[in-house]
């Protein structure tokens, strides 16, 4: 009976590694409580750095163009709204005169800078299933499969191509 169930065991696992996109074909979204990360290969990269590998991939790369552009507006505004917060709180806690407009003004800012983040976020999401979906669609492999299970007389395997 252990055989068997080892057996089983191992067979599942094969089944698992065959299915499997490997880290090197396809690009990863890793998220973090502090933002998310992009890895391809097994490494952490950039936007830019991945706008080389996308290329081939029209619709990929010119959603990853669009988070790119997105990204970079929404750093533009919420950079100035952190400094105009910034600058009165410095100001407070130095002992100087806050000038409170200023907040006010870098919180309009940050909250301008928000859904520009959420739609760099959405498209960047967008580009990466695209361009899975696509190294997914052009592997050799994708339509094989292998089936395990029990039978009338033990554990059964089926590989269906």
């Amino acid at each position: 009976m252990k055989q068997t169930f080892l057996l089983f065991l191992l067979l599942i696992s094969i089944s698992y590694k065959a299915f499997c996109q490997t880290p090197k074909d396809t690009i990863a979204i890793i998220e973090h409580w502090y933002g998310n990360t992009l890895q391809y290969q097994g490494k952490d990269c950039l936007i830019p750095q991945l706008e080389s590998v996308m290329k081939q991939n029209q619709l990929a790369s010119a959603e990853l163009s669009k988070a790119n552009t997105y990204e970079t507006i929404a750093k533009i505004f919420s950079g100035a709204g952190g400094a105009f917060i910034g600058w009165p709180c410095g100001a407070a806690i130095s002992g100087g005169k806050a000038d409170w407009n200023l907040a006010y003004i870098g919180i309009g800012l940050v909250a301008v800078a928000i859904p520009f983040a959420i739609l760099q976020s959405n498209h960047l999401e967008k580009a990466v299933e695209i361009y899975n979906a696509g190294i997914k669609s052009h592997s050799g492999n994708s339509n094989i499969r292998l089936d395990v299970g029990f039978s009338g007389k033990g554990i059964g395997m089926a590989l269906r191509f």
